[in-house]
């Protein structure tokens, strides 16, 4: 039986660019994200550009995006946005990836860093699937 993959999150970065550009070029990646549609430059930039500032996560719509790493290398992005009652999570992997249990990995990932990061355990799903419980991960969120 496969072992499953050590994932690290931390802050996204504007190095991470060319990364989730090609993944939200990708239409194997976005059919699953909001309306299915490849994602032009332009709304590339416009994403980028809104998942970059630090704002303080207490207001509705805040929200910060995680480079999910496998050894050191890039394997998908985690987003979280505060909404009303608690945050939101989603996630996108890298189609290289897929069928390696990373998505799972990602999650629980997430669930472990998101409520310290947040400062709440209000979590809900950016998908319909429910959240399996937690595993173990290697959180490296900074505050950058």
């Amino acid at each position: 039986m496969p072992s499953t993959p050590t994932i690290t999150l931390r802050p996204f970065h504007e190095s991470d660019t060319e990364f989730f550009a090609g993944m939200a070029s990708d239409e194997r990646v976005t059919r699953f994200i909001g309306d299915g549609q490849l994602w032009n430059q332009q709304t590339i930039q416009a994403r980028i550009r809104e998942a970059l500032p630090q704002d303080p996560l207490h207001g509705v719509g805040a929200s910060r995006w995680f480079l999910a790493t496998e050894a050191n290398a890039p394997v998908g992005i985690v987003v979280s946005t505060r909404k009303e009652g608690g945050v939101e999570i989603g996630y996108w992997v890298s189609p290289g990836h897929w069928g390696r249990g990373i998505a799972g990995a990602m999650v629980d990932c997430a669930l472990a860093t998101i409520p310290e990061v947040y400062g709440t355990r209000n979590l809900t799903p950016a998908w319909t699937r429910p959240m399996p419980p937690p595993r173990s991960c290697s959180p490296a969120v900074a505050s950058s």
